[in-house]
């Protein structure tokens, strides 16, 4: 068929009569072989889209699990950081807290910031002395303070010593940090404002 028949289908042809097998162009239709054609791809698609269904469910649910996997661990290591950062503004505060009910527990006995003004043993010197105990094994027990910096405990004396340097050449009573505080990784928490101690005195 030419292109000027196929243009010249006048409108009778063009409209579909209530019964009749033809297209609305004018073409026979088989009504059976269509149906059976048209209900074969009808079928496909709603397989393909079922088997996605399925298939979507099962891929939401591993992501969710992948995301609630990683939000855990991040609180666990944020929770701490959050944890001390609490803490040293209690301190900074005047608050004192020691972990001394449930298993995990972090006590300071001491806190104190010395000031060695003269003398022959660390002269000119300014330092963090702690002292405390803990339950937990002290290489799970880390000190911090406001003016920065964490560091791990020392055994003494049945406990642990938290004593880092700030100056090896500056033994001034006003670098000296506000607060402490000692944290196991397990949660035990102690805080303490730091007293500020001159040699001689």
């Amino acid at each position: 068929m030419d292109s000027s028949k196929s243009a010249k289908i006048d409108d009778k042809e063009r409209k579909q009569e209530p019964g009749d097998n033809t297209l609305h162009i004018g073409i026979p239709v088989e009504s059976g072989a269509v149906k059976r054609k048209t209900a074969a791809v009808r079928n496909a698609i709603m397989k393909r889209r079922s088997g996605y269904y399925g298939q979507s469910l099962v891929e939401y649910a591993l992501l969710i699990g992948l995301v609630a996997l990683v939000v855990i661990v991040v609180i666990g290591t944020v929770g701490l950081g959050v944890q001390r950062i609490y803490g040293l503004i209690a301190g900074v505060l005047g608050a004192r807290h020691d972990s001394s009910g449930g298993t995990h527990q972090v006590i300071i006995t001491r806190a104190e910031c010395s000031v060695v003004q003269t003398g022959t043993l660390g002269a000119g010197q300014t330092g963090i002395w702690i002292e405390g105990t803990a339950s937990d094994p002290l290489e799970n027990i880390s000190g911090s303070t406001d003016s920065g910096g964490i560091g791990s405990v020392s055994a003494y004396g049945g406990g642990f010593v938290f004593n880092p340097l700030i100056s090896s050449t500056t033994a001034n009573p006003l670098i000296c940090p506000k607060a402490i505080v000692i944290q196991s990784t397990s949660g035990g928490i102690a805080i303490a404002p730091l007293q500020v101690v001159v040699y001689p005195p």
